[in-house]
């Protein structure tokens, strides 16, 4: 399971577009400012789509 839903990560980049910086932004949601400029930069890129949880097959041994 993905630790940011899309709709969380919608809200934080909502939130930053807002005029907010990143170190603002990722205090307010307790997210590293990284994680904001990723998404910031994904919704920018690619728009909402850019936010989508992505999954990955587990590989069991």
């Amino acid at each position: 399971m993905a630790k940011y839903s899309q709709e969380f990560k919608l809200e934080v980049v909502q939130y930053y577009l807002s005029s907010f910086g990143k170190a603002a932004t990722g205090q307010k949601f307790s997210v590293d400012h990284m994680d904001v400029q990723k998404w910031v930069t994904a919704f920018e890129q690619y728009g909402i789509s850019g936010l989508s949880v992505k999954t990955t097959k587990s590989h069991y041994s």
